[in-house]
């Protein structure tokens, strides 16, 4: 039993890190658009919202709030440990 829980979480991990992967890339192509190839960027903006709906309820509620309010450095500076500033919306 303990194997079999082992091997899940093992799993899980896996698939989060796979998920934070390309959240990360996409957001390094946003966020860096003049390095992006010819309809990269458009592409990219499009696999997120993807991603942002197939996974909402997968993504941490602070993460999400800066990908649906498309702060793209936020959620940036959020996930490499800093600390976004606040914006408009007092979040």
């Amino acid at each position: 039993m303990k194997i079999w829980i082992k091997l899940v979480a093992n799993e899980l991990i896996e698939k989060i890190d796979e998920f934070m992967d390309e959240i990360k890339s996409c957001l390094q192509v946003i966020t860096n658009p003049k390095d992006a190839k010819p309809g990269e960027f458009r592409e990219t903006l499009a696999r997120l919202d993807i991603l942002l709906v197939q996974e909402k309820e997968n993504i941490h509620p602070r993460l999400r709030h800066f990908l649906e309010k498309r702060s793209y450095l936020k959620a940036v500076t959020w996930i490499e440990g800093g600390s976004p500033e606040k914006g408009i919306c007092g979040q």
